[in-house]
C-alpha cells in the first residue's frame, strides 16, 4: 500500500471515529481514532494537519469521558502540531485552546479556564471572520460566565 492509500485509510478511520463519538460510543471511537493516529505516526515524522485533527478529536473524546489528564495530553500535542504548521494565530490552534478552557472549567479551575478563553479570543479577534466561528461565541460566553 502506498503512502497516499495509507493516508486515506487514516482519514477514513478518523471519520468513523468522529461518527462514533457523535453517537456517544466513546470506547469504539477511541479504537478507530487510535488506529488512525498509529498510521499517521508511521507515515509522517513531522506534524501534519491530519495528525493535529486526529489528536484533537482523541482529546475531545477523553474530555467527554472525563479523563481530563489524557485529554490535556492529546490536546497539547494537537495544539503543538497546529501551531507548528499554521502558526499561533490560526483559528484551528484557537479551537484547541477552547478545549483547555472547557477542561479547566469542568475541573473547577476558573483562573486557568479564563486564561485559555482569553487567549482564544485574542487569536479570534485577529481574524476578521471570527464572528463566523461558533467557538468564538462559545469562548466569549464562557468568559462572561466565569466570576472575576
Amino acid at each position: 500500500m502506498c503512502i497516499r492509500d495509507s493516508s486515506e485509510v487514516a482519514k477514513t478511520l478518523l471519520n468513523i471515529g468522529i461518527t462514533l463519538k457523535v453517537q456517544k460510543n466513546y470506547a469504539e471511537a477511541l479504537n478507530y481514532l487510535h488506529r488512525s493516529e498509529r498510521i499517521l505516526n508511521e507515515l509522517f515524522k513531522g506534524p501534519t494537519l491530519d495528525h493535529a485533527r486526529t489528536l484533537e478529536i482523541i482529546g475531545d473524546v477523553y474530555m467527554a469521558i472525563k479523563e481530563f489528564n489524557k485529554a490535556l495530553d492529546y490536546l497539547q500535542r494537537s495544539g503543538d502540531n497546529y501551531k507548528a504548521i499554521l502558526g499561533g494565530n490560526h483559528p484551528s490552534y484557537a479551537s484547541v485552546l477552547v478545549y483547555f478552557g472547557m477542561i479547566y472549567a469542568r475541573r473547577n479551575e476558573p483562573i486557568l479556564a479564563k486564561k485559555y478563553y482569553k487567549e482564544t479570543l485574542e487569536i479570534f479577534n485577529k481574524d476578521p471572520t471570527s464572528s463566523t466561528y461558533p467557538l468564538f461565541h462559545f469562548a466569549k460566553k464562557q468568559l462572561e460566565l466565569i466570576p472575576t
